[in-house]
């Protein structure tokens, strides 16, 4: 053997750069639902004549035509992140008819299981009260419900201005709800309450 091929190689010291380039400059959010999760991120409020209204996150719709039914979950911003019909052939093959309940049946649970693997657990539904008496539509929403999503979205979090220097400054470990009774607290610096406690809980739609 080689003298060469015996001899060990020397350990190569690693050299760090200066801290100054481990700096973080830009954060890139992967996830972007994770204000929606901390209730702070901006709701549009729409008119008070829109019909349907858009005070949502998520909502929740069907489509239903003479030949296939479509579930999906509609952004206000005009993307679909979820969806599911009775086009899909890993849906259509398990099925006897695409436009009867078994078919609705199953386009709820599909979607309601993309749904909790999107990380989409809360949304809007819009469904009148006469239409959630018919019989397709309640076994839709009752499937969805069954499966863990939850058919209503928490109102958003309305902090004070930083602009507004009435009022202090929130900190992070401060709650701007009530747990038990569901209401938003607002407080000026003596304690008194400002009287905007069910402004924000009223509903726009």
């Amino acid at each position: 053997m080689s003298s060469s091929s015996s001899s060990k190689k020397e350990p190569v010291e690693k050299v760090y750069p200066p801290n100054n380039s481990l700096n973080i400059t830009a954060v890139h959010n992967r996830n972007p639902r994770n204000l929606e999760k901390l209730r702070i991120a901006a709701k549009p409020s729409g008119w008070y004549l829109d019909n349907p209204g858009r005070c949502f996150w998520n909502k929740i719709t069907l489509d239903m035509s003479g030949k296939h039914i479509t579930g999906k979950v509609v952004h206000f911003h005009g993307y679909v992140p979820v969806v599911a019909s009775t086009r899909e052939w890993c849906i259509r093959k398990y099925i006897y008819s695409t436009i009867d309940s078994a078919a609705m049946a199953a386009v709820a649970r599909v979607l309601a299981q993309r749904c909790l693997e999107s990380g989409i657990i809360e949304m809007y539904c819009g469904f009148t009260e006469e239409e959630r008496k018919k019989q397709k539509v309640s076994v839709f929403l009752n499937h969805l419900e069954e499966a863990g999503l939850v058919l209503k979205e928490p109102e958003q979090i309305h902090t004070s201005s930083f602009l507004n220097f009435t009022y202090p400054m929130e900190k992070p470990w401060e709650f701007h709800e009530d747990l038990e009774t569901n209401e938003i607290r607002q407080e000026t610096p003596d304690g008194t309450d400002c009287g905007w406690k069910r402004a924000f809980k009223t509903p726009l739609h």
